[in-house]
């Protein structure tokens, strides 16, 4: 029994060697790391219109009429309709709870999302006050970026691989050694 034992676990460890992506002569392992600084020129708003009335098409009359008001003001900060997404609305009852745990419809909510890509960020402070004076409801997120994230991605990329390359070719040097091939 020792001995079915002791092969099968012998058999077993010799599985997870199977897997393994690294090579089976001698290598190094490094990661390579780099960082870039990048000051973001455009800015991703996503607001939210919400309105609560007795009927459900009064609800959703509200928000589209708030969300047209809105859309009409637009251009004055240069957005075209590709930087523009307010495509869904959602209406539903609102009950609330009276004393005695009854519930009760107070009415019913209609609710719209948008998302405007604002591309002069200097004109972020002026863009939301124009927002908020048209009765959107809620700014609920502001994302700064860059409009070259693109290719700040490849140079910080590449100069990920270049630091992983100075790395390797440090760590050879410490053990008398040269690089070969990358393999990975």
């Amino acid at each position: 029994m020792k001995l079915l034992s002791i092969f099968a676990l012998l058999a077993i460890s010799s599985f997870t060697f199977a897997n393994n992506s690294l090579p089976e002569n001698r290598h190094i392992s490094i990661v390579g790391t780099a960082q870039l600084t990048a000051k973001p020129d455009i800015a991703v708003i996503k607001l939210e219109v919400e309105s609560l009335k007795t009927k459900s098409i009064d609800a959703k009359k509200d928000v589209d009429e708030r969300v047209n008001n809105f859309l009409d003001g637009l251009a004055q900060f240069n957005i075209d309709e590709e930087n523009v997404s307010a495509s869904s609305i959602t209406t539903q009852p609102n009950y609330s709870y009276s004393s005695n745990d009854k519930q009760e419809l107070d009415g019913y909510t209609a609710n719209r999302n948008i998302k405007v890509t604002l591309n002069d960020i200097k004109r972020l402070n002026a863009f939301m006050d124009f927002a908020l004076s048209v009765k959107i409801d809620e700014i609920r997120s502001i994302e700064l970026k860059s409009s070259k994230a693109d290719s700040l991605k490849d140079e910080v990329n590449s100069l990920a691989v270049k630091n992983a390359k100075e790395k390797g070719k440090s760590l050879a040097n410490a053990f008398d050694a040269t690089l070969g091939k990358i393999y990975s």
